[in-house]
């Protein structure tokens, strides 16, 4: 953020049911609940105490459930308002435990005035928003970018679809592709093809499983397509990268 944002609303809901689903369109969300309970935002599941704060991108699949009788939640929603350098990156989870109160109070306040002075829920939600809010040298990532990286990582050996892994964080296709090349400068696809070569190359040079597997084990089952992918990293098919790089007793017992 580097100035105070725009506000399209705010509201104190009641909490009723133990679930609630929706998807955030349009604006940004700050949400502060005021009991215990499990927030999903896309693929990212937090379990939270009282006093949480959650600050949520547009696009994004959400789920809160509560975790005790009852519970509220203030929902302002409002609009980042950039025109030079971020001064403040605003986290998208904080637990504000003793200071909880202090801002329940402040915002059920400029929620009752609100009829008369619109202009203090906005300066409120602002307050409240850069209390948070820490150096944008420590926020890069986007929780989908990162719950992306992750799945990524964890299924090289299986078909990596983009369409698949978007839906699977919960934004869009077109969003997953943006934000890859934000954070990394390359499309998801070059990002995948980037971590199977250097997972191979670190196989062919650090155990002595046979080629075949290793191919398999990055996800490219045509030993062919499997060379090139090596030699376009290394310059070397993965037999030259395994003789001519790995000490001949690495792997001998």
């Amino acid at each position: 953020m580097s100035e105070m944002p725009r506000d399209s609303g705010a509201y104190l809901y009641s909490l009723e049911e133990p679930e609630h689903a929706w998807t955030q369109e349009g604006s940004w969300l700050m949400l502060f609940t005021d009991h215990a309970g499990i927030m999903t935002v896309g693929a990212r599941t937090q379990v939270y105490q009282p006093w949480a704060v959650f600050v949520v991108p547009p696009g994004h699949r959400c789920r809160i459930a509560r975790g005790s009788p009852e519970g509220c939640a203030f929902w302002g929603r409002f609009t980042p308002e950039e025109s030079g350098s971020p001064m403040l990156a605003v986290p998208n989870y904080v637990q504000l435990g003793e200071i909880g109160p202090y801002w329940n109070s402040r915002l059920r306040t400029a929620l009752n005035r609100s009829y008369q002075m619109r202009r203090e829920m906005r300066i409120v939600v602002a307050d409240m928003l850069w209390s948070i809010g820490v150096d944008p040298g420590l926020v890069r990532q986007s929780p989908a970018l990162a719950a992306a990286e992750k799945l990524i990582e964890e299924g090289l050996g299986a078909p990596l679809r983009v369409s698949e892994l978007a839906e699977r964080v919960g934004i869009s296709h077109n969003q997953l592709i943006r934000l890859f090349q934000e954070e990394h400068g390359v499309s998801p696809q070059e990002f995948i093809r980037h971590r199977r070569q250097n997972h191979a190359c670190r196989l062919l040079l650090q155990t002595s499983l046979p080629v075949k597997q290793i191919a398999d084990a990055v996800g490219i089952y045509d030993l062919a397509q499997f060379n090139r992918l090596v030699k376009s990293a290394s310059g070397l098919s993965p037999r030259e990268l395994r003789a001519t790089t790995r000490p001949a007793n690495l792997f001998r017992t």
